[in-house]
């Protein structure tokens, strides 16, 4: 096939050509395109932010609850003007749950009104940061906790200093922020493309991180330590509660013996009884006096702690017995020449042991699912939009124990009951008076 050449002829001297501009026409498409996706990602984000309305109503109920319950109870214990060990361990586990409420509650509410439009990186890896020191802060302080009510229990008269549960409080804290470090390089954030060209972020696992070992190292570590701590408790507690069941066995044995002989000493005590009556001293009407444990005072909400507490209260009157009294109010029953100890289990123990089981139940799911979503990667992929508000509200489950704690020791403290009324009446008292104050 033969072809013909084409001649081009240049263009002669001193002809004008003519100039072709299409400079302004790129430019406009490429701006309404970026306009159309960006709107494309808010509808996305719009609504996925809508399906998590209730984890969000959810998550602010218990950021009002938490904020103000443990503004309360730093207050309430803050103004005692003794404190016991029990008192500082509950003062430590207030301020770190006051911590997340204050700073990773709200910042997780942002998350879920912006689950693809989560932009401040910094933000997130505070807010990961922040939780992983309060929940490994709050490990530390409750195994501190169970040994306190092990000691006191289980090997009567020993205890807790107030010293060292100062040093405990604080050694809880670093503990802490030294192993929640990697937090801060995990999490960030985390991109995901909704369709073509519209991508989402969100606060998780950072892009840098995927595909490597530390997102389930990290998983596994705090894993561990839940298992840790839970067979920690389990035991220390299952051996607290057979000592309680012992020495209540012992007490009812005791009683059925002590009744039997009461008819036979009863004739003989009341015909005596005058003559003792007669030559009674200061000393023998202390005997008779009310104990710190009779009363039922509860060492978590009285101004002293239980040592000084009762040694307070013996040296009140004259010519007393040395007697001590633990913190779980042993009291000393004697018959027939033997003296026996026996438990009074107060509100302090029954307290802590429920924060203690609310903190293991709050963190169980959220663990459990993170270990899963870790392993598996397509987890959330294939979930329905009802199973996936189910996964965000189990996922945000370890923000219950922020919140509770202040619940717990007003439904179980009638002594705190009181004391917070009376900070609350103060509180207000204070607000009335500046405000007259203002008008005049």
């Amino acid at each position: 096939m033969n072809s013909t050449p084409v001649a081009i002829t240049p263009p002669t001297p001193g002809m004008s050509v003519p100039e072709v501009t299409t400079t302004t026409i790129v430019p406009i498409m490429t701006t309404l395109s970026e306009d159309i996706l960006f709107e494309k990602l808010v509808q996305y984000n719009d609504a996925k932010a809508t399906l998590y309305i209730p984890v969000i109503v959810y998550m602010l109920v218990l950021t009002i609850v938490g904020t103000f319950g443990n503004i309360l109870v730093c207050c309430v214990y803050c103004c005692k003007p003794t404190k016991s060990s029990s008192h500082f361990f509950i003062l430590s586990l207030a301020v770190l749950d006051l911590l997340t409420c204050v700073i990773g509650m709200p910042t997780e509410i942002t998350d879920l009104r912006f689950p693809y439009m989560f932009y401040a990186s910094a933000a997130c890896k505070l807010l990961r940061f922040v939780e992983s020191v309060t929940t490994i802060g709050s490990s530390m302080i409750l195994i501190a906790v169970a040994v306190d009510r092990f000691l006191r229990i289980c090997r009567l008269g020993k205890m807790i200093s107030v010293r060292v549960a100062k040093r405990i409080c604080v050694a809880g804290l670093f503990v802490g922020v030294a192993l929640s470090w990697p937090a801060c390089f995990i999490f960030g954030e985390a991109t995901e493309e909704l369709e073509p060209g519209v991508w989402g972020v969100d606060c998780s696992t950072d892009d840098s991180m995927h595909g490597t070992i530390f997102p389930p190292l990290y998983y596994g570590f705090l894993g561990l330590l839940f298992i840790c701590c839970f067979i920690f408790f389990s035991v220390i507690y299952t051996k607290i509660g057979l000592q309680i069941w012992r020495q209540k066995k012992a007490k009812i044995g005791h009683k059925h013996n002590r009744d039997s002989d009461f008819s036979a000493k009863s004739s003989r005590a009341f015909s005596n009884s005058s003559t003792r009556e007669s030559h009674t001293t200061d000393g023998e009407e202390t005997d008779k006096a009310e104990s710190p444990a009779e009363t039922g005072s509860d060492p978590i909400s009285t101004d002293n702690s239980s040592e000084q507490m009762n040694n307070g209260y013996h040296k009140k009157k004259s010519g007393s017995k040395d007697r001590k009294f633990s913190a779980i109010s042993s009291a000393s029953v004697k018959s027939g020449g033997t003296t026996k100890r026996t438990i009074k289990v107060t509100r302090t123990t029954v307290v802590l042991f429920a924060v203690t089981v609310a903190y293991v139940i709050s963190y169980l799911p959220f663990l459990i699912l993170m270990t899963i979503r870790s392993l598996k990667k397509d987890f959330e992929d294939n979930l329905t939009p009802a199973q996936e508000v189910v996964f965000k509200f189990c996922v945000k489950s370890y923000f219950i124990n922020n919140a509770i704690n202040p619940v717990i020791y007003s439904f179980f403290n009638i002594n705190f009951r009181k004391d917070a009324k009376k900070m609350i009446m103060r509180i207000f008292g204070v607000c009335c008076f500046c405000r007259r104050n203002s008008d005049t």
